[in-house]
């Protein structure tokens, strides 16, 4: 498969925010949200300002290790495991909730910029090492935002009675169904079966979500060396009881956050995550459940369950595995468990994690380098092809289709005869003249010609006029046929589309080409376009 990419400002997109297109540029007023975006030298500040907060990497190696035994890992990830005892090592981290079957493209494209990044910083700082880590949002509780895929103009959507954090949710007999759909839709593509082999492995009933996640990602990336972290487990949330009982205690990060969302409104942009008094839920198996503070009491948020000061110490330190933080707190508790340098995320995750430095400096804890997650568009030949007879430049479909239209039009340009009739309106004039000259009557019959001809004209001007109206409304056509697939649901293709179409059509050298032709410092968009 040949490959090309097409690379383009994102601001020429019209698809990304003003707070994280500034934030792309660098803009001074916005200077103290961030560290800067990762460069080599920001990587070297982040590492020393990672040097002055300590993690437990002990207890974070044994419980990957004891998170592998659910797989068969091959020695590539064993080895990246171990590396994470070293002082030395770091992580470049990417984060998203289980959603079904991985859902949409970007989640495919975070694993693999984390990936990229990480492969590039070990090439460029060879005195210290890089793992590239996918932290499982599996605390996450929006079920309709993370049970569906679109599949070849289907909607496969997960239907369960089950509640609470998603990642908790069990895999049923429907999830099985669901797969057999794929295998329906998908069996006859040349590596339809490979696919399905993938996912039928990952879920299996009675498993998690969040494990079957797991496996997948594993089964995906694993010989790259990608890294996944299952945060949801009493070893690992030991790691934040003190975290969190400042933060039932005293509230912390509510005024960090409101003070940080006040300025970026007064300054003109939008505040994307809203923080609460305590920023922590309760979570058991069917609930996720907000905590509030009532007088010298907390309870949950239908006052069924209540806690003294002394309670819910206690609580929190025989079961931690019980608190679960909110959008406010999910990123602090990442960055308590791993030594990491970046974070890359969706537009909307780095509208948030610009909330947070705040937050961090009251916990102090280091606050990581953030990166935009790359976003591709894949142009298969076939579209490619209709671009070029269209006349179209990749970048041009962000465009209306009025303006595509003139686009088209203007390059494909039908005949226009009005400034030719002219011309030749004035030459019977000059024929009339020289004629007149020798014999007036001459002119009265060079006039008739010419009424005659400019007649014959105007006929042709208008069938030449109603071709062209139809030539239109067919290139109208063929131009809303391709914004479609370009934007199916009207949303980036990386919004929509699942990875199983896409492997299922070019195998795993599909995964292997978005790899190559993701440059982990090229902030543009990157359209990849096949060419055969």
């Amino acid at each position: 498969m040949t490959i090309r990419t097409e690379r383009h400002p994102y601001r020429e997109t019209g698809k990304f925010t003003s707070l994280v297109l500034d934030y792309l540029d660098q803009r001074p007023e916005i200077g103290s949200l961030h560290h800067g975006l990762p460069s080599v030298d920001t990587i070297l500040q982040a590492i020393e300002r990672r040097r002055t907060f300590s993690i437990d990497r002990t207890l974070l190696v044994n419980a990957l290790e004891e998170q592998y035994q659910q797989v068969s890992a091959s020695s590539k990830i064993h080895e990246q495991i171990r590396s994470l005892s070293s002082d030395t090592t770091f992580t470049i981290t990417t984060a998203h909730q289980c959603n079904l079957f991985l859902g949409p493209l970007y989640t495919i494209y975070k694993a693999l910029h984390a990936i990229r990044l990480a492969d590039a910083l070990n090439e460029r700082l060879p005195n210290q090492y890089f793992v590239p880590v996918f932290y499982l949002g599996s605390e996450d509780a929006d079920l309709e935002e993370l049970n569906h895929i679109h599949l070849l103009g289907e909607k496969l959507e997960w239907r369960t009675e089950q509640t609470g954090a998603v990642g908790r949710m069990r895999v049923d007999q429907h999830t099985i169904d669901l797969i057999d759909r794929q295998a329906h839709l998908l069996g006859s593509f040349p590596n339809g079966a490979e696919w399905i082999g993938i996912i039928r492995d990952s879920y299996t009933v009675g498993s998690s979500l969040a494990t079957a996640t797991f496996r997948l990602l594993h089964s995906l990336f694993a010989e790259r060396g990608l890294v996944v972290l299952e945060p949801d487990r009493p070893k690992l949330k030991s790691v934040a009881i003190d975290f969190f009982w400042k933060e039932l205690k005293e509230s912390i990060s509510f005024p960090a956050v409101l003070s940080v969302s006040d300025w970026l409104t007064k300054s003109g942009y939008s505040a994307q995550a809203q923080a609460r008094p305590i920023n922590l839920f309760y979570l058991t198996d069917g609930k996720r459940e907000r905590i509030e503070r009532v007088g010298e009491d907390w309870t949950v948020a239908d006052k069924h369950m209540r806690w003294n000061e002394t309670q819910l110490r206690q609580e929190l330190n025989d079961h931690p595995e019980r608190f679960s933080p909110n959008v406010i707190l999910r990123g602090l508790y990442q960055e308590i468990l791993l030594p990491n340098l970046v974070y890359i995320g969706g537009g909307g995750e780095l509208a948030y994690w610009l909330q947070l430095k705040s937050v961090f400096d009251v916990f102090r804890v280091p606050f990581p380098l953030l990166e935009l997650r790359a976003s591709l568009q894949w142009v298969d030949a076939r579209m490619d092809e209709k671009l070029s007879e269209l006349a179209i430049k990749p970048v041009d479909v962000f465009a209306s289709v009025d303006e595509l239209l003139r686009m088209s039009m203007d390059t494909h340009a039908t005949l226009d005869l009005s400034e030719r009739m002219k011309n030749l309106s004035a030459e019977y004039d000059r024929i009339g003249n020289q004629a007149g000259s020798i014999d007036p009557t001459l002119r009265t019959h060079v006039n008739a010609l010419r009424t005659q001809a400019l007649k014959k004209i105007h006929a042709l001007a208008a069938k030449m006029d109603r071709a062209e109206r139809r030539k239109m409304s067919v290139v109208r056509h063929q131009i809303e046929t391709l914004q479609r697939a370009a934007f199916p649901g009207q949303v980036l293709q990386e919004r929509w589309d699942n990875v199983g179409y896409y492997y299922s059509l070019y195998g795993k050298d599909y995964l292997d080409r978005l790899y190559d032709h993701l440059d982990p410092f090229d902030r543009s968009f990157t359209w990849v376009i096949e060419l055969d």
